[in-house]
């Protein structure tokens, strides 16, 4: 996925991501 490129729908490896990042 690429967050920064394009809006997309929330993907587990997008939630995964956040989660390592906002914890």
């Amino acid at each position: 996925s690429s967050l920064a490129l394009r809006p997309q729908p929330l993907e587990p490896e997008i939630l995964s991501l956040a989660q390592s990042i906002f914890q």
